[in-house]
């Protein structure tokens, strides 16, 4: 299971990054696509490090819990941008608002380059 969830967050950033990349489809839809890849890579995550965790001993159950320990832990660099993704992710899951997802889409890149930091942590499970 927990090298399931690796994979599955592996695969989730290459359909991160290639809606990122692209300039194929209009604007909006570009954006909204962006920022659902954007959900599930976030969700896939912190249940891969999660499951890391687990397998270390630590037992932990919220995002913002795992994201605290792999900062004290060293895995994560930036416990702040983290935790803004959190913010980020629950805000746009639960209803859409365009002038929100206009600022949300805003973020991805530098979310991107945070959520590709994991690819070697998460790579050698």
């Amino acid at each position: 299971m927990k090298k399931l969830k690796a994979e599955l967050f592996l695969k989730a950033m290459d359909a991160f990054e290639e809606v990122l990349s692209s300039n194929v489809a209009p604007p909006s839809i570009q954006r909204d696509a962006a920022i659902q890849r954007f959900e599930f890579t976030f969700e896939l995550a912190w249940k891969a490090l999660k499951n890391l965790y687990y397998e270390k001993g630590v037992d932990l159950n919220s995002p913002k819990d795992v994201f605290r320990h792999a900062f004290a832990s060293g895995d994560i660099q930036d416990e702040k941008i983290w935790l803004e993704m959190l913010k980020d992710r629950n805000l746009t899951s639960h209803t859409y608002n365009e002038p929100l997802a206009c600022e949300v889409f805003s973020h991805l890149p530098k979310y991107l380059n945070a959520l590709n930091s994991l690819k070697p942590i998460l790579n050698d499970q």
